[in-house]
């Protein structure tokens, strides 16, 4: 039941299994990565949404104790924004780093190394030389 969670959180709803809801949804990827300037981001389309969609789910709660979450300088992970079509409340924000997944103050474990998949996606989104540069150990 805690698994399944993630995904019924991420979406509002049971609906937006449909095509429909997906392609009304907008998902927003940022690599956090500098500060004093814009981070590097890319939105997804709807079957890059889709596939997100499926990694994010089911994913097991993981001990917020073990998680490890960086603030200060350097590279911070990826935070996954959810716009929801057609609703007025602010949008869902969910970050990745090391490891885990942490999504409405609950941790979860990276089972489905979703994190290693943004980092190939941003390498070809064009942003190969930084995510390198970063020298992040996968």
């Amino acid at each position: 039941m805690k698994t399944a969670v993630l995904l019924f959180v991420l979406c509002g709803c049971m609906a937006c299994s449909s095509n429909k809801a997906k392609q009304q949804m907008k998902i927003s990827i940022e690599l956090d990565v500098f500060s004093g300037r814009p981070n590097p981001f890319w939105e997804l389309n709807p079957s890059e949404s889709g596939e997100l969609l499926k990694e994010l789910s089911p994913l097991p709660e993981a001990d917020k104790n073990k998680a490890e979450f960086f603030d200060g300088l350097g590279y911070r992970g990826f935070v996954i924004t959810v716009h929801e079509a057609d609703t007025t409340s602010s949008p869902a924000k969910y970050r990745v780093y090391k490891g885990f997944i942490l999504a409405n103050e609950k941790v979860y474990s990276d089972t489905n190394s979703v994190e290693k998949k943004l980092m190939e996606q941003g390498r070809k989104k064009g942003f190969a030389d930084l995510i390198d540069a970063l020298q992040i150990k996968e």
